[in-house]
């Protein structure tokens, strides 16, 4: 079984990449767009800035680490349901970040060998 995972580098980023809970309110509004199951949360705030996030999702994880001072934000989508579309919830946190383009790197990872 594959199971789609997303790794996005957000450049240019113009948005609160210094504030955990807007980062957790688009991370909320990702998931919820595809369809996932928010089970958990944790963020941590580096001193003297950036922040990471992470939502738990019933279906795995969405992560953003962010480095205000090159006003880039890196994301880590996960969704073990093939029926969802990592680049949906990329899109929402690329928008809600203010990122001026984004290269995504798609990988299809494998749980259990057919």
């Amino acid at each position: 079984m594959k199971i789609p995972h997303l790794l996005v580098d957000a450049l240019g980023c113009t948005g609160p990449l210094d504030d955990g809970e807007c980062i957790q309110a688009a991370m909320q509004k990702a998931a919820q767009a595809v369809g996932a199951e928010v089970v958990g949360r944790a963020e941590y705030r580096y001193v003297p800035h950036g922040v990471t996030a992470v939502l738990f999702l019933a279906e795995s994880h969405i992560l953003v680490s962010t480095w205000p001072e090159h006003k880039t934000a890196l994301f880590d989508i996960l969704l073990c349901n093939d029926t969802m579309d990592p680049n949906v919830a990329a899109e929402i946190l690329s928008a809600a970040l203010g990122a001026e383009r984004s290269v995504k790197t798609p990988a299809n990872r494998i749980v259990v060998d057919a």
